[in-house]
């Protein structure tokens, strides 16, 4: 069984051959989309996957963006983070337990803490999803004078940006999905057609053109520019512009005020991480949000 940091370097390590955007993009596409009538519960793949994607998301953004070519993201790729990721929270989850009961007379307080931890490894957020946008403009709604002057945008304008997104990223999706099902349909009969293949052979052909065609494209699925949210959210450019400003990050960029994040592998879970206040990710212009849920718990 791997430990804390033994995992910690073998995730990293794997990640690093890796362009993080085309990597961040598919994993979100592949495991943080799901129907809007399907329930998650807090022990679904998805609040899992949520939980994973914003600690490797994390892990990257303090690094320097990769100079040197990367590898092509394909389904091996995406297998091997999932497995490296679980051994990691695995491994960090059975260290929890074994310091909290390493000694016979183990208090009360110790074991509390350690599930505490593992419990939170996992369950994100304080509240349901529409309450955050409500508790937001609430509590700074009083203060759109000093908003404006300050960041340049209220907190209603946050909200509606923010919902913006949320529904945009939606809609790529399913046309996304739709488009690639209609050509990987189109492709299957012309193969056929061809004799390159046969219909016995059609479920699974499509299925893996789609595919292709489908997550091929997440990187640029995902990515907006500042015009396009104007555009889509119907904001002002100058407004968007100031709201991406503020709620963005740079790969490269880590809090002053937390120097040491994500270097004591025991103890990254648990590092201040800096999508939960810049939860957007900005490069050459164009921004992708990995993690939606993030977007409203940092307003």
């Amino acid at each position: 069984m791997a430990e804390p940091q033994q995992a910690f370097d073998e995730l990293q390590e794997f990640v690093a051959a890796y362009d993080p955007i085309s990597l961040l993009s598919q994993l979100t596409l592949t495991f943080l989309f799901v129907r809007e009538e399907e329930y998650q519960g807090e022990a679904s793949d998805v609040v899992t996957w949520q939980r994973w994607i914003e600690f490797l998301a994390a892990i990257l953004l303090v690094r320097p963006y990769p100079s040197e070519q990367t590898k092509t993201v394909d389904g091996v790729a995406l297998e091997r983070v999932e497995k490296l990721l679980e051994q990691y929270f695995t491994a960090v989850s059975r260290q929890l337990v074994f310091e909290a009961t390493r000694t016979p007379e183990v208090s009360g307080k110790d074991m509390v803490l350690a599930q505490a931890k593992i419990h939170s490894l996992y369950v994100r957020g304080d509240a349901y999803p529409h309450q955050f946008y409500a508790f937001a403009q609430e509590l700074y709604g009083p203060h759109n004078a000093w908003f404006r002057e300050h960041l340049g945008f209220t907190i209603s304008e946050a909200v509606s940006l923010s919902k913006a997104i949320d529904r945009e990223c939606g809609e790529r999706f399913n046309r996304s999905l739709e488009q690639a099902r209609t050509e990987a349909q189109r492709k299957a009969d012309e193969l056929i057609a061809g004799h390159q293949a046969t219909e016995d052979q059609r479920s699974d052909l499509e299925s893996r053109i789609g595919c292709a065609l489908h997550f091929g494209q997440s990187e640029s699925l995902l990515a907006f520019t500042a015009e396009e949210l104007s555009a889509f959210s119907g904001v002002p450019m100058q407004t968007s512009e100031c709201f991406l400003r503020r709620m963005s990050q740079e790969f490269g960029y880590r809090n002053p005020s937390f120097p040491a994040s994500f270097i004591n592998a025991a103890e990254a879970p648990w590092d201040y991480n800096t999508l939960n206040g810049r939860p957007i990710v900005r490069r050459n212009g164009k921004y992708w949000l990995f993690v939606g849920p993030l977007l409203r718990t940092a307003l």
